[in-house]
């Protein structure tokens, strides 16, 4: 109970961090970004833009995520955010133009397709959290944390459509205070046995690097979501599901 409670405190101060660092994003620059934060992996990213086919990019409420999305906007090009839009029309006129500032187009979820195809092609980078739950109208039951959790599965979809390299990022707090960003290598896209299940396995190992990467640092995940929201019961058809 006291790992929990420790867990628990540092989660939300590292939330409240967040929310104060999201007003500096419009005055990032080169200067603050090396000064204040390390960089691991950016010769992925390059790596994958010279493929030419667009990147995809997933991560995960984790760490600063705002921030961890404005540094790669800053520091290579600027991106498309999917997302789902908030309630409150003052929160998101503001969040939009935040990010806006650092060069991230926030698209709504919702009827995104043509415009992340659009740009796919013209080789710009495409983010997206995909930790959180969704109905199961959406998504596909992946294994996260030995617990069958809703899963969007239309980034495995747009990845397995456009062969675009997907490759993860997440931002870490570390000791000094510095943050450390950290963009991983490419991870394969699986072909094997048909759509639905290439979907299911591919869903299942994005969600699995972002376990890996929580269990490293439990602390920087958003664990107030409720991720495991949506059940298998509710499913009116048999719902496919993978446990490993």
């Amino acid at each position: 109970m006291h790992e929990i409670e420790t867990i628990a405190k540092k989660m939300y101060r590292n939330l409240g961090a967040l929310v104060a660092e999201f007003t500096d994003i419009p005055f990032l620059s080169q200067e603050h970004i090396a000064k204040y934060v390390d960089i691991e992996g950016l010769e992925n990213l390059r790596e994958a833009l010279n493929l030419n086919k667009g990147v995809l990019l997933f991560s995960a409420h984790f760490g600063n995520w705002e921030l961890a999305a404005a540094i790669v906007a800053l520091i290579s090009r600027p991106l498309t955010m999917i997302y789902r839009k908030f309630d409150s029309p003052v929160v998101e006129n503001c969040v939009t133009w935040v990010r806006a500032s650092a060069g991230i187009s926030s698209l709504p979820k919702d009827n995104a397709m043509r415009h992340i195809l659009a740009s796919l092609r013209d080789n710009e980078i495409v983010l997206f959290l995909i930790d959180q739950n969704v109905s199961w109208q959406e998504g596909v039951f992946v294994n996260f944390f030995n617990n069958q959790a809703c899963t969007t599965s239309g980034f495995a979809r747009i990845a397995l459509h456009t062969d675009a390299p997907v490759l993860p990022l997440f931002m870490i707090s570390q000791a000094d205070g510095r943050y450390k960003l950290i963009i991983g290598d490419i991870v394969k896209t699986s072909r094997k046995n048909g759509r639905d299940m290439d979907v299911l396995f591919n869903t299942q190992n994005y969600t699995r690097i972002i376990e890996d990467m929580v269990r490293q640092c439990p602390d920087h995940w958003l664990w107030i979501h409720q991720r495991w929201k949506t059940k298998a019961c509710q499913v009116i058809k048999k719902p496919v599901t993978i446990s490993s």
